[in-house]
């Protein structure tokens, strides 16, 4: 990735050249999509990351899904630093079970302190059978994710410390994580359901 740093939608807004051409191009999809696929492409070929990632959701959507350019495009925004590109990458290679390529993208936003990636390299340690056995490394990037917000984490944490997994002492804590959990998912679903922290 070329940026050292993941950004979200308003970085990713401040940083376009031309946010009317890009809004215009965006609306134009509901009347005209391939007029609105030229116009996006020159805004992506220029530099535009929200072209990118609005051509990469473009593709990928039913009717008439085109993956590999939906892939094209959502790498292309994963690579100047796009947070929701490389979750929507990380976790289609998850899907797909490319457990190699799911593990390198969210690594790499592991290594730029996403929790979004911690949770989800913890869920492909926990289903890929090359890392069986390591339930220190998932408890670990669990942990992490939770105390960076991912209510996600917290419930599967809450889950794994209930079970007796991590030692009877830790029951109690499962316990008021799972109830704090489902608050914190309560509140910031209220607040803002298409926030990461739900991710």
């Amino acid at each position: 990735m070329e940026k050292s740093r993941l950004m979200e939608h308003d970085a990713l807004v401040a940083q376009e050249r031309d946010v009317k051409r890009l809004q215009d191009a965006y609306a134009l999809l509901s009347t005209n999509r391939q007029r609105a696929l030229v116009e996006l492409e020159e805004l992506a070929n220029g530099g535009s990351v929200l072209s990118m990632l609005y051509l990469a959701q473009t593709y990928a959507s039913e009717p008439g899904a085109d993956h590999a350019r939906a892939e094209k495009w959502y790498r292309a925004a994963y690579e100047r630093g796009s947070s929701t590109a490389l979750f929507a990458l990380g976790s289609k290679y998850f899907r797909e079970g490319k457990y190699e390529e799911a593990e390198q993208i969210f690594s790499d936003g592991v290594s730029k302190n996403d929790g979004v990636s911690m949770y989800w390299l913890a869920s492909l340690y926990i289903v890929d059978p090359r890392n069986r056995g390591e339930p220190d490394r998932i408890r670990d990037l669990v942990e992490r994710s939770a105390a960076l917000g991912q209510v996600r984490a917290k419930r599967d944490l809450a889950s794994f410390l209930m079970k007796g997994r991590y030692g009877k002492r830790e029951i109690a804590r499962g316990l008021y994580l799972s109830f704090s959990s489902v608050i914190e998912a309560f509140l910031v679903g209220y607040r803002d359901p298409a926030s990461r922290k739900l991710w």
